[in-house]
């Protein structure tokens, strides 16, 4: 992996769920767990990236801020 990231310009608007003041705003890093992780399903395990979360339409936006909520499958089989 070269480390380059590849910069996309999305088609239309972008909806995001956070806080003010500054919604785009990375996570802070005093907010990660004792894991280093933010309890998401796409954090980085080594705590080396923050991950912001987006959608192309208000309702993906929305879910996605409900993940943590959904049971585990294994749990439930």
């Amino acid at each position: 992996m070269s480390g380059e990231l590849a910069s996309v310009e999305p088609d239309g608007p972008l909806y995001r769920v956070a806080r003010e003041p500054d919604p785009w705003a990375w996570p802070d890093w005093s907010y990660a767990g004792p894991d280093g992780t933010f309890g998401n399903r796409y954090d980085d395990p080594q705590a080396s990236y923050r991950v912001l979360y987006a959608s192309s339409q208000r309702v993906g936006a929305f879910v996605e801020t409900l993940a943590r909520f959904r049971p585990d499958l294994e749990v439930i089989a």
